[in-house]
C-alpha cells in the first residue's frame, strides 16, 4: 500500500497526521502528506479544478490508500469528508485506480456521522488509539510493525491488562480513603499542604493525597456559585479527596471583582467577590483548597486567594494564558512579568508553588526538551525569589502518542534537573496527572486507561506512590466531572495504585528490559537538557527574568508549531516541525527525521542574531 493523509488547511492540528506518517515509514510503507494547495482544494472540493488537484495528487502519487483527518466543527469535517466521497465514487479515473482503504480521523461526533451514513465502509480514529492500534487499522501487519513498538508497547499492553483485570473483577468502591491524620491543624483552618505531606510520610502511606478540579456550570452566576458549594460538602462528606482545586470561570481570572452585567460566563465557577470566596472556604470543609490563578493583575489575585481561602500552593503558567493561547488579556511579556512578581508574593506567604508549564508547550505541538526546560527555568527563577517548595506538575500522555516509556524517561529528566535545585531550603513534590485528551469516550475503556496511567505514576517514582495526584475524571472525554464521578475517579487512582504497588506480578511489568530504554532515553535527553540550558546561559545573562524568558522564547529555543495566536511576534517558535519517534517527541529535521541538538541550536543562534540586528530582544 502507498499512503497518502489528506487534511484541509484551515485545520492546525497537524500532530496526529505526522505521528501516523512517521509509524508507517518506519514500518516501510511509501507515505505522503498532502501539499498546501490540496489542503486548501478539500475545502471547497465542490469547485471542478480544486477536486482536480486532489485526484491528480492520488494518480501522480499511485495512493492507494487515503487517510482524511480533520479535528474541528464535527459538522463541517462530516459535510467535507461526504462530499469528498462522492466524488471519488463517481469518478471513472479513480475507479481504475482501485483505492484499497479510506480511514477517517475527527471528533467522536464527526466519526458518529461518517459512521451513520456509511456504516462501516471507513475504519474510524475518535482520538483514543494507541501507536498499535492505529497501525492495525490501516492494515499494517505486526511483522512489519517497527521493533521499537513492539518493545514500548509491551510495557503499555501489560498495564492495560492489569488495571483492566482490576476494574472488572474488583469493588473499586469499596476501597477507602485515607485514615484520618493526627496532626494539630489537620481539618483546620490552619491547615497546610506541607503539614498533610509530612503526615503522609510520617505514617509510611505509600498512597498518594488526591487532588481533583471541581467546577459545575449554570448560566444563572448565584446557581452556579450554589451548586459548587452543594458539590463541595458533597466531595468532603465522601473523603476521597485531600485537595479540591476551584475551577474558576475565564471571567473570575480576567475581571475579578469588576462588572460583568451584560457578559456571558464561559463555564467554570463565577466567582466576583472576596466573600464568595471565604463562602467556597467553608464549604470545602477538611478539604485542603485552592483556585485557578488570575490571568489579569495577577500578583494581588494570589494576595486575594492567601486571605481568602489559605489557598494550599499558586499554580503559574509563565508563557501561557494570554494573548497567545487566547486566554487572557495580557502580552506574554507582561504575563512573565507579573508571575515573576506574583512569585514574590507566594514566597512571603511562604506557600508552595506549581509551575503548570510542560504540558502546554506539549498542547501547541511542542517537543518533550522544551517542555522540560522550560519549567526548569521557572523552578530556578521560584527558588531565586525566595520559593521554598514546588509542587511539580507533570501531566503525561502528552501528547497522547507519546509511549509510557518515553513518558518516564521525559519526566525522569526533569525530576533530575530539579533535583540539582534541592537542599534543605528547597524542596521538591512531584504531583503527576494524567493528560486531558488521554481518556476515550467510551467510559468503561476510560476507567481502564485511568487505573493504567495511575501505575505509570509508581514506575515514574521507582515504585513508590507519589505524594500528590492530580486526578483528572474518566469522563473527561465526554461530560463533565460530578461528585460521583470523582469520587469513583479518586477509588480507581488509590485502588490501581495499591494493587500494583502490592501485586507480585506487576513486578515482571517494569521490566528490566524496559529499564534499559527508559535509562538510554533519559541519558540522550538529560545530556541534550544541560547543554540547552548551558547555551541560553551564554547568550542571555539576564536569562531568569521576565526579559531572558521572552528572549528564548522570542529566539524559538521552544518549538510552538501549532500555536494560535502571536504568530508573527514568535515566528521562529513556529517554524519547527515536530512528531513522535519511538515513543518521544521530537523536533525533525527536512528529512523528516529527529534534528541533533547541535544543529537545533545553531538555527537559535541564527535567529538570535537577526533578532539584536532588528532590536527586538528585550
Amino acid at each position: 500500500m502507498i499512503f497518502g493523509y489528506v487534511k484541509p488547511h484551515v485545520d492546525a492540528h497537524t500532530l496526529g497526521v505526522a505521528s501516523m506518517v512517521g509509524l508507517l515509514r518506519e514500518s516501510g510503507y511509501e507515505t505522503h502528506i498532502c501539499p498546501i494547495e490540496v489542503s486548501k482544494a478539500v475545502e471547497d472540493v465542490n469547485n471542478p479544478k480544486n477536486f482536480m488537484l486532489i485526484k491528480q495528487w492520488i494518480l501522480q502519487k499511485k495512493i492507494n490508500s487515503i487517510g482524511f483527518s480533520y479535528r474541528l466543527d464535527p459538522n463541517d469535517a462530516f459535510h467535507m469528508f461526504s462530499q469528498l466521497i462522492f466524488l471519488m465514487d463517481n469518478d471513472d479515473e479513480l475507479k481504475e485506480h482501485k483505492i484499497q482503504k479510506i480511514t477517517f480521523a475527527g471528533l467522536p461526533k464527526s466519526c458518529e456521522l461518517v459512521k451513520q451514513k456509511f456504516g462501516n465502509r471507513f475504519s474510524l480514529f475518535i482520538g483514543d488509539e494507541s501507536p498499535i492500534d492505529a497501525l492495525k487499522i490501516c492494515g499494517v501487519p505486526s511483522n512489519r510493525m517497527p521493533k521499537w513498538l513492539l518493545d514500548q508497547s509491551t510495557y503499555d499492553s501489560d498495564r492495560w491488562e492489569f488495571s483492566r483485570r482490576l476494574i472488572e473483577e474488583q469493588d473499586i468502591e469499596g476501597f477507602p480513603a485515607l485514615p484520618n491524620f493526627t496532626y494539630p491543624s489537620f481539618k483546620k483552618k490552619n491547615d497546610t499542604i506541607l503539614d498533610r505531606v509530612t503526615a503522609l510520610q510520617n505514617n509510611k502511606i505509600n498512597l498518594p493525597l488526591l487532588r481533583a478540579h471541581v467546577g459545575p456550570y449554570s448560566e444563572n452566576r448565584l446557581e452556579a456559585l450554589d451548586k459548587f458549594q452543594n458539590w463541595l460538602k458533597e466531595l468532603d462528606s465522601a473523603g476521597h479527596l485531600d485537595i479540591v482545586s476551584v475551577g474558576a470561570s475565564q471571567l473570575t481570572q480576567e475581571m475579578f471583582g469588576k462588572n460583568w452585567d451584560g457578559i456571558q460566563n464561559g463555564g467554570g465557577v463565577p466567582v466576583n467577590s472576596e466573600k464568595e470566596f471565604e463562602d467556597i472556604k467553608l464549604a470545602a470543609g477538611g478539604m485542603l483548597i485552592r483556585s485557578y490563578s488570575a490571568t489579569n493583575n495577577i500578583p494581588s489575585y494570589a494576595a486575594m486567594l492567601e486571605k481568602t481561602i489559605n489557598t494550599a500552593w499558586h499554580a503559574l503558567s509563565f508563557w501561557w494564558f494570554n494573548l497567545a493561547d487566547g486566554r487572557g488579556p495580557l502580552s506574554v511579556y507582561e504575563t512573565l512579568t507579573q508571575h515573576i512578581n506574583a512569585l514574590r508574593v507566594i514566597a512571603k506567604n511562604n506557600k508552595p508553588f506549581e509551575p503548570n508549564i510542560s504540558h502546554h508547550f506539549s498542547f501547541r505541538g511542542s517537543d518533550d526538551l522544551s517542555g522540560i526546560v522550560a519549567t526548569f527555568l521557572a523552578v530556578k527563577i521560584a527558588k531565586k525569589v525566595g520559593i521554598k517548595t514546588i509542587i511539580l506538575q507533570m501531566m503525561l500522555n502528552t501528547p497522547k502518542m507519546i509511549s509510557g516509556i518515553g513518558d518516564i524517561a521525559k519526566f525522569k529528566v526533569l525530576l533530575s534537573l530539579v533535583e540539582e535545585l534541592k537542599d534543605d531550603q528547597f524542596k521538591i513534590i512531584p504531583q503527576p496527572r494524567a493528560g486531558l485528551s488521554y481518556f476515550s469516550p467510551n467510559l468503561d475503556k476510560a476507567k481502564i486507561q485511568l487505573g493504567s496511567v495511575s501505575m505509570l505514576m509508581t514506575d515514574l517514582l521507582e515504585r513508590k506512590s507519589p505524594e500528590i495526584i492530580h486526578v483528572v475524571s474518566y469522563s473527561e472525554a465526554v461530560e463533565l466531572a460530578t461528585p460521583p464521578i470523582i469520587n469513583k475517579s479518586a477509588q480507581i487512582t488509590r485502588r490501581s495504585i495499591n494493587s500494583y504497588l502490592s501485586d507480585k506480578e506487576a513486578l515482571d511489568i517494569y521490566s528490566p528490559s524496559a529499564m534499559a530504554i527508559v535509562t538510554n532515553m533519559h541519558n540522550q535527553l538529560f545530556s541534550q537538557a544541560k547543554v540547552m540550558i548551558n547555551h541560553m546561559e551564554r547568550n542571555f545573562l539576564n536569562l531568569y527574568t521576565p526579559e531572558g524568558c521572552y528572549n528564548v522564547y522570542k529566539a524559538g529555543y521552544f518549538p510552538v508549531p501549532q500555536l494560535w495566536h502571536c504568530r508573527d511576534e514568535f515566528k521562529f517558535a513556529t517554524e519547527w516541525k515536530t512528531r513522535i519517534f519511538k515513543g518521544q517527541m521530537l523536533i525533525s529535521d527536512t528529512n523528516n527525521e529527529p534534528m541533533s541538538i547541535e544543529k537545533r541550536l545553531s538555527i537559535v543562534e541564527s535567529n538570535i542574531e537577526m533578532l539584536k540586528a532588528r532590536k527586538e530582544l528585550k
